[in-house]
């Protein structure tokens, strides 16, 4: 029975031991925790203003962390011209960001603007 006893507290220690390793490894394979998701749309805002040769398409940042956005847009000249605009840019809190959709490129036809599209995320680049 003596020699039993005196392998029962060596047995345990070595369990221990081994099993410690594994617990470490399984604590770094835990995921870090995903940044809080923002909702984008309510803390940057949109709008538009004409002036005498086009528009100013703004965005506004009110998001903490900064965000990237991408603003496109398109011009439509009296001859059927389109042309494509595309700004990708970052916004920090309070910053904000004018895209020129300005009527130059028609010179003097007709124009029009459509398709404005915006979008913005979460720069999680840190």
């Amino acid at each position: 029975m003596r020699h039993a006893a005196a392998v029962v507290p060596w047995v345990t220690c070595a369990l221990l031991v081994l099993a410690a390793p594994a617990t470490d490894a399984q604590a770094q394979k835990k995921p870090a925790k995903k940044p809080k998701k923002i909702a984008v749309n309510k803390c940057v805002k949109y709008s538009q203003a004409e002036y005498e040769s086009g528009f100013y398409l703004n965005l506004k940042s009110n998001c903490e962390p900064r965000v990237t956005c991408e603003l496109r847009w398109k011009i439509e000249c009296e001859d059927d011209e389109v042309r494509e605009f595309a700004e990708a840019f970052s916004l920090d809190t309070g910053d904000s960001h004018r895209g020129d959709a300005a009527a130059a490129i028609c010179g003097d036809s007709a124009w029009s603007v459509s398709g404005v599209k915006w979008s913005c995320e979460a720069d999680e680049s840190g």
